[in-house]
């Protein structure tokens, strides 16, 4: 308590008071302190009732871990004069403002695992990182990956979202990481102050189903966003404009048929994007359809002309990085050759990259057919 009291003292009046964020919503257990009158917290409505008190002028602080007292300010309390009339019933406002998060999460690719796809995920994150209109400045981004089956040539990718581009990068192991990686809002700084996060856009590059966000698939662990995950998801993650993107496979459905007469034969209700869009309360944005992530690397018409490339330079320099003009390299991978014909074509035990990264984000497939292609956006229900 302070050793500052009231200005003046005459009729008794009562004081609380009432502390928002910048869009208006309480925020609860925020730390309240009335210099000459005492300390309290605020409840779920955001309020911390004083009681009565002499009319007069007062000190307030009010705090709260990794909050700041602006959208534009380091994390720190808000300091407030405020004046309390006369026999009057005072609620004095306070606003605290919390910081902004983007994560892209990136999968494996251990399922077609050829030179033409190996890198699809990590290229389509670059993209977004720079040129996706989903990704909206934020206070930190975040790329959080499955990192099973690349190499350390493919790894250098996410080391320059990292370095250059000033991302935090995430290990995910198992499928609880994915739920840390979204519940996990109150972080350090690099000058170790705890700053307290709401996600604004979340985007997930990785396979799917109709009854998971698949970010290992065809691999063991599994690291997947399912109902069962997403139960453990905290629902208050999201500052309100908040949004989530889905570019898995299928999570706006709920069925397994590959072939439709209309959307809603397809179960959207139940789909895993409806149940995120309710849990979390956010905006979200899934396929129908499978995706397409055909196109991220390179034209298709490109695609004799680097294969020809890499399979000629291989001649001279087989094993080694590869630079295939006049964008592309070959990123050497020991046994990577699944694809069929991989020999012959040249492009066995070698990865393609795009060195200024996707060309574009992932398109819906034509499978399942009777389906709306494109994103569709699923609000909470």
């Amino acid at each position: 308590m302070g050793e500052t009291g009231p200005s003046c003292s005459r009729d008794n009046a009562s004081l609380a008071v009432k502390v928002t964020d910048y869009q208006n919503r309480p925020i609860a257990g925020v730390d309240v302190k009335v210099d000459g009158v005492g300390e309290g917290t605020t409840d779920q409505n955001g309020l911390a009732d004083f009681g009565d008190v002499a009319g007069g002028t007062y000190h307030i602080t009010v705090w709260k871990e990794g909050y700041r007292p602006d959208p534009n300010a380091i994390a720190g309390p808000v300091v407030i004069a405020a004046t309390v009339p006369d026999g009057s019933a005072t609620v004095i406002p306070a606003q605290l403002a919390a910081f902004s998060e983007n994560i892209i999460f990136v999968g494996s690719e251990m399922d077609y695992d050829s030179f033409w796809t190996k890198m699809m995920f990590i290229s389509a994150a670059w993209f977004e990182s720079t040129n996706g209109s989903e990704f909206r400045t934020a206070d930190r981004k975040t790329i959080a990956y499955v990192d099973e089956g690349y190499t350390r040539f493919e790894k250098l990718t996410i080391d320059y979202l990292q370095q250059k581009q000033g991302f935090y990068v995430v290990k995910l192991a198992v499928s609880m990481d994915i739920v840390g990686a979204l519940n996990d809002r109150l972080k350090p700084n690099s000058s170790g102050v705890k700053e307290y996060y709401l996600l604004q856009d979340v985007v997930f590059f990785s396979h799917g189903q109709p009854d998971a966000i698949k970010l290992n698939f065809n691999t063991s662990p599994d690291v997947n966003l399912s109902s069962s995950e997403l139960g453990w998801v905290d629902t208050d993650i999201f500052m309100p404009g908040g949004r989530f993107f889905s570019y898995a496979c299928r999570t706006g459905v709920a069925s397994w048929d590959e072939s439709f007469s209309s959307d809603q034969d397809a179960n959207l209700d139940q789909s895993v994007a409806q149940q995120i869009a309710n849990r979390l309360k956010v905006e979200t944005h899934a396929f129908l359809t499978r995706s397409d992530y055909g196109k991220i690397l390179r034209e298709r018409s490109d695609s004799t002309a680097i294969a020809d490339s890499l399979k000629k330079s291989r001649e001279t320099a087989d094993g080694t990085l590869i630079e295939i003009p006049p964008d592309h390299q070959g990123l050497p991978h020991p046994g990577l050759y699944k694809r069929r014909g991989a020999r012959k074509e040249g492009t066995n035990e070698y990865a393609l990259w795009r060195k200024a990264g996707g060309i574009r984000l992932p398109d819906s497939a034509p499978s399942p057919t009777g389906l709306t292609k494109g994103l569709h956006v699923f609000t909470p229900k």
